[in-house]
């Protein structure tokens, strides 16, 4: 005997109307898909999207590479000490 599947709604629509409307636009989809022209567009929205993903990934990575250079820039020609900036290499208390 199969067992049923346990749907997953974590909505406040119940189950039969996700199911009625599924049954109304599934026969719509499946044209849609057959559809050589929408076949198109939708390989043509697929490389859009990749696109976008690989200028995403060259930003981050190049953001990633300007911090670390601003990181070592600073570190290298202001030294924290310490007690950061006031180290006393920078500001020098005054002598009793």
């Amino acid at each position: 005997m199969g067992r049923k599947k346990k749907l997953i709604n974590n909505t406040d629509i119940p189950q039969y109307a996700i199911e009625r409307f599924a049954r109304c636009v599934f026969d719509d989809i499946r044209a849609a898909y057959e559809d050589e022209e929408i076949q198109k567009e939708f390989a043509e929205w697929q490389a859009e999207q990749a696109s976008k993903k690989a200028v995403l990934k060259l930003h981050k990575t190049t953001r990633a590479a300007n911090t670390a250079a601003l990181v070592v820039y600073f570190g290298f020609f202001f030294p924290l000490g310490p007690r950061g900036l006031d180290s006393g290499r920078i500001f020098q208390p005054l002598a009793k």
